[in-house]
């Protein structure tokens, strides 16, 4: 039988608000993380791994996580301004990745693209998407670890840039689960 261990990140626990003007073209900084680009970077501090994963902690050197599900506010009152900054790459940073190999450089790359999703352009609408399992594997570092999520288009392979606060995402909760590998 496998272990599960969920983690939920939720942009909310970074800073409530739900003023899109509060997140327009600035960083947000909480003693809990940073929003920044526009909402489409988060960063969650001091995620403690060893607390996190409990038991399995000791008892593996790998493991393996899986975006399950991902579950969005409503939308300001304004559609999305192109509909390309809605087709997103998610991307983590802060793990020890067995291997995210990047073809452009040909080298590994700490952010490693976990999912490819399609958020709704319409105004005031929120998403819920649910995911098969598909697991990437990382190797115990650190304890703690600082995690990133970017939402980088798929188009340009960069955050969206919005031409007004209406065009923000909402906020965001990240579903995961996270196994330990033999």
């Amino acid at each position: 039988m496998t272990e599960n261990i969920s983690l939920c990140l939720k942009t909310t626990q970074i800073n409530a608000s739900t003023d899109f003007n509060d997140y327009y073209n600035k960083v947000v900084s909480t003693s809990k993380g940073q929003i920044s680009n526009n909402r489409t970077t988060y960063t969650w501090y001091n995620v403690n791994l060893r607390n996190l994963l409990g038991p399995i902690y000791n008892k593996y050197d790998k493991f393996n996580i899986s975006l399950n599900s991902l579950s969005t506010g409503m939308q300001s009152s304004t559609g999305v301004l192109y509909p390309f900054e809605r087709q997103l790459q998610v991307k983590i940073y802060g793990f020890q990745w067995l291997s995210s190999y990047n073809q452009a450089t040909q080298n590994n790359d700490s952010n490693k693209v976990i999912k490819l999703i399609q958020l709704s352009s319409d105004a005031a609408s929120a998403d819920s998407l649910q995911f098969n399992e598909e697991f990437f594997t990382f190797l115990k570092g650190s304890d703690t670890v600082d995690i990133t999520i970017n939402l980088h288009t798929v188009d340009y392979d960069t955050n969206a840039t919005p031409t007004s606060y209406n065009y923000l995402l909402p906020h965001m909760i990240f579903n995961f689960n996270i196994q330990g590998v033999k």
